[in-house]
């Protein structure tokens, strides 16, 4: 049986907690993310083993190759906006507020927390993809 359990990881420097879908907005949520990621990209995401997928996000040349191809797939819609929705039910220690960095919810301020770090908002919604979808 399924359980709503927080995750935790540190992710460049910054400690990001994540709770579990549950079923229903998940079941929603799920389809618009592999439409968008595509074939290729979901299996390297969901297919790898965490130290495998952790070493190919560092490479600086694969995770543009992956924002390409996922700009790609949402190019005619506003597809890229399912990264902020997967963020539901994320939170991270390092949220700017003002002039102090708190604990507070990615989604509530992802504009201006993930501005201008395309990179750093991919290795999270990967590890937020993984820990919600392929090992809740």
């Amino acid at each position: 049986m399924g359980t709503i359990k927080t995750h935790e990881s540190v992710i460049d420097d910054k400690t990001y907690f994540c709770k579990t879908f549950p079923a229903s907005e998940g079941l929603i949520l799920l389809p618009k993310m592999l439409s968008l990621l595509g074939e290729e990209v979901a299996n390297l995401i969901f297919g790898l083993e965490d130290a495998d997928l952790d070493g190919l996000l560092e490479d600086a040349k694969i995770v543009t190759q992956m924002i390409i191809r996922i700009s790609e797939r949402a190019a005619e819609t506003d597809g890229l906006l399912v990264l902020r929705d997967l963020m539901r039910y994320t939170e991270c220690d390092k949220v700017k507020v003002g002039d102090a960095e708190v604990r507070a919810s990615v989604h509530e301020r992802f504009d201006s927390h993930f501005a201008g770090d395309y990179g750093h908002l991919i290795r999270v919604a990967v590890w937020v993809g993984r820990a919600s979808f392929a090992n809740p």
